[in-house]
């Protein structure tokens, strides 16, 4: 019994490994990024890949949008309701 716990964790792993190899791939590098003069409280970041925007709502809480190409979705988020903190 033992002998073949010692078995099927090596499988185990070996299994893992090649299911979670696909989803790496899916990755790509947005490259070297040049960072746009601050406007206020956020400063955007421009690639051909992408386009990142960090805003600082708070001195705790940074929002960070990205997204691919030159353009933004619409500016919206699931996480942060209040954009305007005193």
């Amino acid at each position: 019994m033992l002998k073949r716990l010692h078995l099927g964790i090596p499988i185990t792993i070996i299994l893992a490994i090649l299911i979670c190899t696909p989803a790496r791939a899916a990755w790509q590098e947005i490259g070297r990024m040049a960072a746009s003069p601050p406007q206020g409280n956020q400063i955007t970041f421009h690639s051909p890949e992408a386009t990142v925007i960090v805003t600082v709502l708070a001195p705790d809480l940074v929002r960070i949008r990205l997204g691919k190409g030159a353009a933004l979705g619409p500016d919206y988020s699931w996480a942060v309701i209040k954009t305007d903190w005193p």
